[in-house]
């Protein structure tokens, strides 16, 4: 068996592992989660109406339909991904139509007390959603990573070239200081007379042998 070979059996039974354990592990657990963020919007518009919070009642319309969407999305959350939201997307396009349809004929009469409950409940939604799409997605985790790597990488070149500028700029500042000492009047006359006296000691001022 060649160490080619062997790489490739150690990465694919890697993979494998990790494919394995997140399937098996991962994903049940951010699955539990996802509902339970639901369970919790749920409760959340229960006790908006329990508590007279909102003018909505348990027998109003409105009430009634957000309660049975956010049942079916407990029902239904270990089938939510982002790859079968795609498929969905691309593959179903008449699908998406009728839900936006459904969802604008359901928004269009709605009051504006109506509205802030439902946007309140919508809120929840989408951010457990987006939780359980990070958690889950590998293809965002590339992306997110992707997107890390290319801010750092230019947050760095940024910051190295800043440190570089700021060294140069240093570097002409002390060659600035050190040409405005050693070349002050008084710098170059007490130069000449060290020069004088050690010309002088070797056999007198130049000029004058």
């Amino acid at each position: 068996m060649t160490i080619q070979v062997l790489d490739f059996l150690v990465s694919a039974i890697g993979i494998l592992l990790v494919a394995g354990l997140w399937h098996a592990f991962w994903r049940p657990v951010a699955v539990a989660h996802l509902r339970q963020d639901f369970f919790d919007a749920r409760d959340f518009l229960f006790d908006l109406v329990a508590n007279n919070e909102t003018s909505l009642t348990f027998d109003s319309h409105v009430y009634r339909v957000t309660r049975e969407g956010l049942n079916s999305m407990i029902r239904f959350s270990h089938c939510i991904s982002l790859f079968a939201a795609v498929i969905a997307d691309f593959c179903i396009p008449s699908a998406r139509t009728q839900c936006r349809e459904r969802l604008a004929e359901f928004r269009e009469n709605l009051t504006d007390e109506e509205k802030r409950v439902v946007g309140l409940v919508e809120s929840r939604e989408r951010r457990a959603l987006l939780v359980f799409l990070l958690y889950t997605s590998p293809l965002l985790w590339a992306a997110t990573m992707g997107v890390m790597v290319y801010l750092l990488a230019l947050v760095g070149s940024r910051v190295l070239r800043g440190g570089l500028k700021a060294l140069h700029g240093g570097v002409k500042a002390c060659r600035r200081m050190l040409r405005d000492i050693l070349f002050t009047p008084a710098i170059e006359t007490v130069g000449y007379q060290l020069a004088m006296d050690i010309l002088s000691n070797f056999g007198g001022r130049p000029g004058l042998r």
